[in-house]
Protein backbone atom coordinates (compact mmCIF):
# COMPACT_ATOMS: atom_id res chain seq x y z
CA UNK A 1 0.00 0.00 0.00
CA UNK A 2 2.40 2.40 0.94
CA UNK A 3 4.54 2.04 -2.49
CA UNK A 4 0.96 2.47 -4.30
CA UNK A 5 1.17 5.96 -2.58
CA UNK A 6 4.43 7.16 -3.35
CA UNK A 7 4.18 5.53 -6.58
CA UNK A 8 0.98 7.99 -6.89
CA UNK A 9 2.85 10.86 -5.69
CA UNK A 10 6.14 10.30 -7.93
CA UNK A 11 3.65 10.68 -11.02
CA UNK A 12 1.81 13.58 -9.70
CA UNK A 13 4.69 15.52 -9.60
CA UNK A 14 6.23 14.22 -12.86
CA UNK A 15 2.84 15.54 -14.37
CA UNK A 16 2.97 18.89 -12.52
CA UNK A 17 6.81 19.16 -13.22
CA UNK A 18 6.28 18.75 -16.88
CA UNK A 19 3.06 21.10 -16.74
CA UNK A 20 4.95 23.86 -15.36
CA UNK A 21 8.47 23.08 -16.63
CA UNK A 22 7.12 22.83 -20.19
CA UNK A 23 5.05 26.19 -20.16
CA UNK A 24 8.17 28.07 -18.90
CA UNK A 25 10.32 26.43 -21.35
CA UNK A 26 8.20 27.48 -23.96
CA UNK A 27 7.48 31.25 -22.57
CA UNK A 28 11.86 31.34 -22.34
CA UNK A 29 12.39 30.07 -25.95
CA UNK A 30 9.25 32.25 -27.57
CA UNK A 31 10.66 35.13 -26.17
CA UNK A 32 14.03 34.82 -27.93
CA UNK A 33 13.19 32.50 -31.14
CA UNK A 34 9.44 32.14 -30.78
CA UNK A 35 7.19 33.71 -34.14
CA UNK A 36 7.51 37.75 -32.26
CA UNK A 37 10.80 37.16 -30.74
CA UNK A 38 11.19 40.17 -27.99
CA UNK A 39 15.16 39.48 -27.39
CA UNK A 40 16.61 39.92 -24.39
CA UNK A 41 16.62 44.24 -25.30
CA UNK A 42 13.28 43.75 -25.64
CA UNK A 43 12.55 41.78 -22.57
CA UNK A 44 15.25 44.28 -21.23
CA UNK A 45 13.38 47.53 -22.20
CA UNK A 46 9.84 46.31 -20.80
CA UNK A 47 11.52 45.89 -17.49
CA UNK A 48 12.87 49.33 -17.35
CA UNK A 49 9.63 50.43 -18.60
CA UNK A 50 8.29 48.87 -15.16
CA UNK A 51 11.06 50.52 -12.75
CA UNK A 52 13.06 47.34 -12.71
CA UNK A 53 16.61 48.51 -11.63
CA UNK A 54 19.40 46.77 -14.19
CA UNK A 55 16.88 45.55 -16.91
CA UNK A 56 19.24 44.08 -19.35
CA UNK A 57 21.08 42.01 -16.67
CA UNK A 58 17.49 41.34 -15.02
CA UNK A 59 16.07 40.20 -19.03
CA UNK A 60 18.95 38.04 -18.90
CA UNK A 61 18.55 36.23 -15.97
CA UNK A 62 14.74 36.44 -15.93
CA UNK A 63 14.81 34.33 -20.11
CA UNK A 64 17.60 32.09 -18.15
CA UNK A 65 15.29 31.14 -15.29
CA UNK A 66 12.18 30.45 -17.96
CA UNK A 67 14.38 28.18 -19.81
CA UNK A 68 16.98 26.75 -17.77
CA UNK A 69 14.38 26.35 -14.54
CA UNK A 70 11.43 25.24 -16.60
CA UNK A 71 14.67 22.40 -17.86
CA UNK A 72 15.76 21.88 -14.48
CA UNK A 73 12.10 21.19 -13.28
CA UNK A 74 11.54 18.85 -16.54
CA UNK A 75 14.24 16.85 -15.71
CA UNK A 76 14.14 16.71 -12.17
CA UNK A 77 17.68 17.70 -11.93
CA UNK A 78 18.47 20.27 -9.16
CA UNK A 79 14.43 20.99 -9.45
CA UNK A 80 13.77 22.67 -6.40
CA UNK A 81 16.30 25.14 -7.38
CA UNK A 82 14.59 25.44 -10.40
CA UNK A 83 11.31 25.94 -9.13
CA UNK A 84 12.48 28.48 -7.57
CA UNK A 85 13.78 30.66 -9.64
CA UNK A 86 10.83 29.92 -11.50
CA UNK A 87 8.63 31.48 -8.41
CA UNK A 88 10.88 34.01 -8.46
CA UNK A 89 9.90 35.04 -12.21
CA UNK A 90 6.62 34.60 -10.97
CA UNK A 91 6.39 36.65 -8.41
CA UNK A 92 7.97 39.94 -9.78
CA UNK A 93 5.40 39.36 -12.65
CA UNK A 94 2.38 39.36 -10.07
CA UNK A 95 4.18 42.54 -8.38
CA UNK A 96 5.35 44.55 -11.33
CA UNK A 97 2.47 43.25 -14.59
CA UNK A 98 -0.68 42.26 -12.97
CA UNK A 99 -1.33 42.83 -9.04
CA UNK A 100 -2.74 46.50 -10.16
CA UNK A 101 -5.56 44.31 -12.97
CA UNK A 102 -7.19 42.20 -10.01
CA UNK A 103 -7.19 38.74 -9.84
CA UNK A 104 -9.14 37.50 -13.00
CA UNK A 105 -7.47 36.79 -16.36
CA UNK A 106 -9.91 38.94 -19.18
CA UNK A 107 -12.72 36.48 -20.78
CA UNK A 108 -10.99 37.15 -24.09
CA UNK A 109 -7.52 37.74 -25.01
CA UNK A 110 -7.17 40.42 -27.52
CA UNK A 111 -3.97 39.87 -29.24
CA UNK A 112 -1.24 37.27 -29.86
CA UNK A 113 1.28 38.68 -27.55
CA UNK A 114 -0.85 40.75 -25.12
CA UNK A 115 -0.20 39.82 -21.48
CA UNK A 116 -3.04 39.02 -19.36
CA UNK A 117 -4.32 41.69 -17.04
CA UNK A 118 -5.17 40.04 -13.88
CA UNK A 119 -2.47 37.51 -11.61
CA UNK A 120 -4.63 34.31 -11.67
CA UNK A 121 -2.83 32.53 -14.00
CA UNK A 122 0.82 33.78 -12.84
CA UNK A 123 -0.08 32.82 -9.35
CA UNK A 124 -1.01 29.36 -10.29
CA UNK A 125 2.52 28.53 -12.12
CA UNK A 126 3.67 30.38 -8.79
CA UNK A 127 2.38 28.01 -6.66
CA UNK A 128 3.32 25.18 -8.95
CA UNK A 129 6.64 25.78 -8.94
CA UNK A 130 6.12 26.44 -4.68
CA UNK A 131 4.94 22.49 -4.84
CA UNK A 132 7.84 21.55 -6.51
CA UNK A 133 10.22 23.82 -4.25
CA UNK A 134 9.01 21.80 -1.45
CA UNK A 135 7.98 18.62 -2.66
CA UNK A 136 11.31 18.25 -4.39
CA UNK A 137 10.98 16.19 -7.79
CA UNK A 138 9.75 13.02 -7.11
CA UNK A 139 11.04 9.33 -8.29
CA UNK A 140 10.56 9.90 -11.60
CA UNK A 141 13.70 12.20 -12.50
CA UNK A 142 16.80 12.20 -13.85
CA UNK A 143 19.62 10.32 -11.46
CA UNK A 144 21.96 12.34 -9.84
CA UNK A 145 24.42 9.73 -8.11
CA UNK A 146 22.86 8.21 -5.25
CA UNK A 147 20.77 11.06 -4.65
CA UNK A 148 18.86 12.95 -6.95
CA UNK A 149 17.42 17.10 -6.49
Amino acid sequence: MADGKKTGLDFGLLVLRLALGGIFIAHGVAKVWGPNPQGVQGVSDFLGNLGVPYPYPMAVATISAEIGGGLLVVLGLFARLGALSLAVVMAVAILKVHWKNGFFLPPKMEAAGHIPNGYEYALALGCMALCILFAGAGGFRVPLGKRGG
